[in-house]
């Protein structure tokens, strides 16, 4: 049987017969549109959040816990968010190098700029050149 039915209410469908068990998202369109239809299913929880960051990390737990989750949020809305991805993008990428990599020449640009902290000192015109970057 075919259902003829909006995007957003399409959207809504696929996360239902994805197996997504958990939604966040902060109100506002798409995100208002696809939240109110994927709580009318039992087996999803949805709720709203504060703002996009507080979204993405209830979102971002519910999958570590084992859950399958999705957040929504509007283009602007992943500004706000945006802040999350570069903690957890450098995070990695500074303990990864961290561990591993014990040759100056293999190291990673975060490991560089850690390094100009010392235990007593920080070379803050360096350090600030290096971010840039």
């Amino acid at each position: 049987m075919k259902t003829l039915m909006l995007g957003n209410e399409a959207v809504a469908r696929g996360l239902y017969e994805a197996g997504c068990c958990f939604v966040s998202s902060y109100p506002g369109t798409p995100s208002t549109e696809i939240t109110e239809c994927v709580a009318k299913y039992e087996e999803v929880y949805a709720e709203w959040a504060p703002n996009e960051k507080v979204a993405l990390e209830a979102a971002l737990g519910a999958s570590l816990a084992g859950k399958r989750s999705f957040c929504a949020m509007k283009h602007v809305g992943l500004n706000v968010a945006t802040g999350l991805f570069a903690f957890i993008n450098g995070w990695n990428e500074y303990l990864f190098a961290s561990t591993f990599m014990k040759s100056y020449e293999n190291w990673t640009l975060p490991m560089g700029i850690a390094s100009f902290q010392g235990q007593y000192t920080t070379n803050w015109g360096t350090l600030m050149a290096g971010s840039v970057l």
